[in-house]
């Protein structure tokens, strides 16, 4: 029987969720434009009319760190994905997984996902 030994990190990072109503007026406008900008995928999170959506913030040992943009349809008991993005050099699974996991939390209507 083969033993696998996983090394864990040695200091885990504080990380902290944070939910905006919207990113205008929130202060990580700037934050937010420049990480979609950078992640070359979620790059339309730096336009204005992007940043009028609801958003959970990521922050790593105090640090902006990344952020996942929804719309929520309280009508039809949904939310929408709309783009998320980490900090390339601390990008995690599990923490991505929590960040996702806080939404669900927040916001327990069915997902859906946008295709933009």
């Amino acid at each position: 029987m083969e033993k696998m030994i996983v090394q864990s990190k040695m200091f885990e990072p504080k990380v902290e969720f944070i939910y905006v109503e919207s990113i205008i007026g929130s202060g990580y406008e700037n934050d937010v434009a420049k990480l979609a900008i950078e992640d070359k995928i979620a790059y339309r999170a730096a336009r204005k009319n992007m940043q009028i959506h609801s958003a959970i913030i990521l922050l790593m040992d105090e640090v902006f760190s990344g952020f996942f943009t929804f719309q929520v349809n309280h009508d039809a008991k949904e939310f929408c994905l709309l783009q998320s993005a980490m900090d390339l050099n601390k990008k995690d699974k599990a923490i991505y997984s929590r960040m996702f996991a806080r939404l669900k939390n927040n916001f327990p209507q069915k997902v859906c996902e946008s295709k933009k």
